[in-house]
């Protein structure tokens, strides 16, 4: 008999899995971070989204972040949103990363989105966010496997107070410049 706080761990996997799906969230990545099977992750996706999922390989490019300085301030603000929610629950008995991941990705829209005046490389058609979901987990799991550097630098603000910042550098172009 399965006890409560198993079936709660259930359910958070499962509503994680669902908002996951919900963000166009490749059914690997779902697997991935869920703990589930593949095939429910696509059926996941497909009743959520009403489109079956994308083939072909998931984004994996480390030059993304260097191709443009608005790519490395999203990839900037979305890692340093994450690593402050990993920071703030790293005491909690069970860490949960894939809500973790999905809180900081939630957060990182509505920080973007509600931007009243973005710069005219920042603007966005639509639906097309700057950094995906998809896009996010790669750049989470790059900097784990250390495939990017990230610096943290000091940013004085404009009322004068020192504010850490995150910055991305591509571990290859940081030993080529």
């Amino acid at each position: 008999m399965k006890s409560f706080s198993d079936s709660l761990e259930c359910a958070t996997q499962l509503y994680v899995a669902e908002r996951l799906a919900g963000y166009g969230t490749r059914p690997p990545i779902i697997a991935n971070l869920c703990g589930i099977q593949i095939k429910k992750a696509k059926l996941m996706y497909g009743d959520i989204l009403g489109r079956s999922p994308p083939s072909g390989m998931l984004p994996s490019d480390t030059y993304w972040i260097l191709r443009s300085s608005v790519n490395c301030v999203h990839a900037s603000i979305f890692y340093q949103i994450y690593t402050h929610i990993l920071a703030e629950v790293k005491n909690s008995k069970k860490l949960n990363y894939a809500l973790a991941f999905v809180s900081a990705y939630s957060l990182y829209l509505k920080c973007i989105n509600n931007n009243p005046a973005p710069f005219k490389l920042e603007q966005h058609d639509g639906d097309q966010n700057r950094l995906d979901i998809n896009r996010a987990f790669d750049i989470i799991r790059q900097a784990k496997n250390g495939d990017v550097a990230v610096r943290h630098l000091l940013d004085l603000a404009l009322i004068g107070e020192l504010r850490p910042c995150v910055y991305f550098l591509s571990d290859l172009y940081s030993h080529t410049g």
